[in-house]
């Protein structure tokens, strides 16, 4: 991020908070060790999750994805995946997306990853003939 002066850890908290998403931070050990908690709009996390492996907050379906694609980003084979699925809330069928990024420094060291969870159910769908450009 370029920026005139370093964000204040409030300007930063503010801006992930404002996003219409759900963030979840993992360290390079795969613990757990942030998320985004406003309006948290799609899986409830709770506090004792914190510092606790990815891994027990997945599925046992979804393990073999969640290995591979760990094992890749740090090799340094994947930086980014997107799964789309539909998944019932509140008696609701809904559209969600999940996207997980490596978080890597400048020299390319893999420190983390971000889950990035979205509702794409109230997004309509666009169309080259819906844009004004």
């Amino acid at each position: 991020m370029r920026t005139q002066s370093p964000l204040s850890p409030l300007m930063i908290d503010c801006l992930l908070e404002s996003l219409p998403l759900d963030i979840t931070i993992i360290d390079r050990d795969d613990k757990v060790i942030a998320w985004t908690i406003k309006d948290r709009k799609l899986f409830k996390i709770k506090d004792e999750v914190m510092g606790t492996d990815i891994r027990e907050c997945h599925s046992v379906k979804s393990m073999g994805i969640l290995e591979n694609l760990l094992s890749e980003m740090k090799e340094g084979k994947c930086d980014s995946t997107r799964v789309v699925k539909d998944i019932e809330k509140n008696g609701k069928l809904r559209r969600f997306m999940t996207q997980y990024i490596a978080l890597r420094d400048d020299d390319g060291h893999y420190l983390g990853c971000m889950e990035v969870d979205m509702d794409l159910s109230d997004i309509p769908t666009l169309r080259d003939e819906d844009s004004p450009y």
